[in-house]
């Protein structure tokens, strides 16, 4: 009998225990009461009410206790909780609804933002934030972006004051849509997650991290989110941010012909995996780099003009992107780089079709130190000719690609001598990827005793050939490949 005593005592001690226990809040016991439901404080989500001042009422409430934190409940609404701005002023304060589809808040005022987080640590998790038509229908905001808390966004985190960081806040599943300017906005950042994050149809930026003027932004991290469609300007734009990391992103269907990702100043922004499809031919740039130490790593671009471009770019490393376009009018290149960039090293992907050797690279003649590599592993260096009836090929291209143009826009044959400059003990071991870089005309690489190929190289236009000397004659090593 003794023994079920104690058996019936330890019971009901384990349960008193884990009644009282409560809830942890990192590391930390908190008690049932920091679960604030907003439809406790007033609000009625019925598409029509504006439910601003009880949703603060809430807010207020969890920010008035002891320690001031908890978590603000949106329950899913009949329609949707109407606002003009609520604010979140308190340390660890999170925001929770039940799905992103389903929990909505819907922005009616026409100026500010829906959401303002000022202090650390704050969540959003599963909400669905957007702004009725009239305030969709507003103009894009003329703010400088290294103050964007001037705009009207959907989510605004912004310290209290200028000279403290945000740190580890964290929004995740969470859809913004329909607003001014931003659909989601981090100034000052600090060791920040947004994670299934999806932007669209606002008027100014999709996501948009920004360490401003003091270099205070660092060990962010988006990953698996998306932007788009239809963001009006970048779809991802990052500035002033340094040590970050953007992984398995999608960036769709910005409007503008803007960069689709901007990574604007900084250092060490890693780009991973990033998917750029803008759902059309799109006359701009597919990712733009300014800064230092940033990388980009594998990911997939398609259908625009310029890919890649570096401007104002040092020490960048872009490795194995896959770069293609549906239509023979893109890309103009694939890698531009702007005068002020150097010391880069591009090891370029597969590049899909239409994407052809004489795009591969745009590299301003005032920048130095680049080192480019195409998919092949062939680096690349500036080694262009065009070649006159009877002229000769310079092998000026060892290890790389030499890309040769008819001189007068009609179709050419080299010289029936020496086809490729005269073979000597220097040219030994010398590799060509030689490839018509012109127009609509045939370049003829004639057969003869120095160029042995069996019979006459036709190149029509993007098509490439190997060749390679022992010292004393030069070889065809490949079979022609289109581009």
């Amino acid at each position: 009998m003794r023994r079920y005593i104690v058996v019936l005592g330890i019971i009901v001690l384990s349960l008193v225990v884990f009644v009282g226990a409560g809830r942890k809040k990192g590391g930390q016991e908190v008690e049932a009461l920091d679960f604030y439901n907003v439809m406790d404080y007033g609000a009625t989500g019925d598409g029509s009410t504006d439910d601003t001042a009880a949703i603060q009422a809430a807010i207020d409430a969890a920010e008035a206790a002891t320690p001031s934190s908890g978590t603000i409940y949106f329950p899913n609404p009949a329609v949707d909780y109407q606002v003009t701005t609520i604010t979140v002023s308190a340390f660890g304060m999170r925001l929770l609804g039940e799905t992103a589809l389903s929990t909505k808040i819907i922005g009616t005022g026409l100026t500010g933002s829906v959401i303002v987080m000022n202090h650390n640590q704050g969540r959003i998790e599963q909400l669905n934030i957007g702004a009725t038509s009239a305030r969709t229908a507003v103009s894009a905001t003329t703010y400088s972006d290294s103050t964007p808390v001037a705009g009207n966004h959907g989510i605004l985190y912004t310290p209290t004051l200028d000279t403290i960081t945000q740190s580890r806040n964290y929004v995740l599943n969470v859809i913004v849509r329909g607003q001014p300017d931003d659909g989601l906005v981090m100034e000052q950042p600090e060791i920040a997650t947004i994670d299934t994050v999806i932007s669209k149809e606002n008027g100014r930026f999709g996501i948009h991290l920004n360490g401003q003027t003091l270099n205070q932004g660092i060990n962010n991290i988006i990953r698996n989110s998306r932007t788009g469609p239809t963001n009006v300007n970048t779809g991802i734009f990052i500035r002033t941010i340094f040590q970050s990391t953007i992984t398995g992103c999608q960036v769709q269907s910005s409007t503008a012909a803007n960069p689709q990702i901007e990574i604007r100043g900084g250092q060490d922004v890693r780009l991973i995996n990033a998917i750029i499809v803008p759902g059309a031919d799109v006359a701009g740039v597919g990712i733009q780099i300014r800064g230092e130490k940033h990388s980009i790593i594998g990911g997939f671009i398609n259908r625009m003009d310029t890919p890649i471009a570096l401007n104002t770019a040092t020490s960048t490393t872009i490795s194995f992107p896959y770069i293609t376009n549906l239509t023979g009018s893109h890309a103009n290149q694939v890698v531009s780089v702007s005068s002020d960039s150097h010391d880069n090293i591009l090891m370029l992907g597969s590049l899909g079709r239409y994407t052809f050797v004489d795009a591969l690279t745009a590299i301003n003649a005032a920048s130095t130190g680049n080192v480019i590599f195409d998919g092949g592993w062939r680096r690349i260096v500036r080694a262009e000719q065009a070649v006159a009836g009877g002229g000769t090929i310079v092998d000026n291209a060892c290890g790389s690609v030499k890309l040769i143009t008819t001189d007068d826009g009609g179709a050419e044959t080299t010289s029936t001598t020496n086809t490729f400059t005269a073979p000597a003990e220097s040219n030994n071991g010398c590799i060509m990827y030689v490839c018509n870089n012109g127009g609509a005309d045939n370049i003829t690489l004639d057969d003869n005793a120095l160029f042995s190929a069996g019979a006459d190289v036709v190149l029509t236009p993007e098509d490439c050939v190997t060749v390679g000397s022992n010292g004393s004659i030069w070889y065809q090593l490949s079979a022609l490949e289109a581009n």
